[in-house]
């Protein structure tokens, strides 16, 4: 319904709840069937107000340096995504400690590369936790046998592989996670994707998926408003042709300050500019944090990436 036209026949909805509650206290029943409720609810003036009391969602893409860490606090619902290498668990722990409220509903493993579940036994041996995910791959590594064995041994928490699925946040929010169409040689093709969504707006989660499983992926796809770019900013990720579908206005690259793989590159950044997007590094503001009420999203981070922020760039 149009503005103007809730204005126009509030007159009529203000009067009938009017009428309603005088004949409730007359007859000395005032209690509302759920059905009354959600009748009540139409009336325009309350879904205004209801509006204005929209839920805060917040996104943190916590500084870990070269790796990937993201916290989304939605309420009382949490979600982890990764946790950088082994050194940060308790940096990730300590900063997310303020927002949990036990448990922490799901914890993602994209995939098992130590910059990205290093970190998480320490997370997973401090907080109680619901559901851990993991790509369903297997590395001969002692980072990964922690992980492994850390989230087995939890009490009262699932650990499984990923399948394609929706989780339900609430009021309008959701992610969807979304798994690889085939396993791939290189791990990180086989990392989980995850689509958070609130209402309109819209961020893609993308662990450091590579070309050839953003390709097969494609139709899975759809535009976003913001993308935490694959592979810490590498130019074998964020193709053109997933560009064009995803056409985020925001990236959020995860790196660390002078690392040695030269994330991020500049051919990744300038496919990025190239569709008007505006792109923030952790290498650069630190932890960067999202906000938004599902309708509209703002950023903590200020500086804005250019072509000189790519640690391969020509001199």
């Amino acid at each position: 319904m149009k503005v103007s036209a809730m204005k126009k026949h509030f007159g009529f909805f203000a009067l009938l709840a009017a009428a309603f509650l005088a004949f409730g206290l007359l007859t000395g029943c005032v209690t509302i069937a759920e059905d009354e409720t959600a009748l009540a609810a139409d009336i325009p003036e309350l879904d205004g107000a209801a509006a204005d009391d929209a839920q805060t969602m917040t996104v943190h893409f916590i500084d870990v340096g070269q790796g990937d860490s993201i916290f989304i606090d939605f309420g009382d619902y949490e979600i982890l995504i990764d946790a950088g290498i082994q050194k940060y668990g308790k940096t990730v722990a300590e900063y997310i400690a303020p927002f949990v409220d036990p448990p922490i509903e799901l914890v993602i493993a994209t995939h098992p590369d130590a910059d990205h579940i290093g970190g998480l036994p320490d997370v997973i041996s401090t907080f109680d936790i619901g559901k851990i995910l993991y790509n369903g791959e297997e590395k001969d590594t002692a980072t990964y046998r922690s992980f492994s064995e850390t989230a087995r041994a939890k009490q009262d928490c699932e650990f499984s592989a990923a399948a394609d699925s929706v989780y339900d946040m609430g009021s309008g929010a959701s992610i969807e996670i979304i798994t690889p169409v085939k396993h791939y040689s290189d791990v990180n093709d086989n990392s989980i994707v995850a689509i958070l969504r609130y209402n309109d707006v819209s961020v893609l989660l993308t662990g450091d998926m590579e070309a050839k499983s953003e390709k097969d992926l494609l139709d899975r796809f759809s535009k976003v408003d913001v993308l935490k770019a694959a592979h810490h900013g590498s130019k074998t990720s964020s193709s053109a042709g997933f560009l064009g579908i995803a056409e985020p206005e925001y990236v959020i690259v995860s790196a660390g300050v002078g690392n040695r793989y030269k994330h991020p590159h500049l051919e990744a950044l300038e496919r990025f500019f190239s569709i008007g997007a505006t792109v923030y590094g952790t290498f650069k503001e630190g932890t960067i944090v999202m906000s938004t009420d599902g309708a509209s999203y703002s950023f903590t981070a200020s500086e804005a990436l250019t072509a000189s922020d790519a640690g391969d760039k020509i001199e």
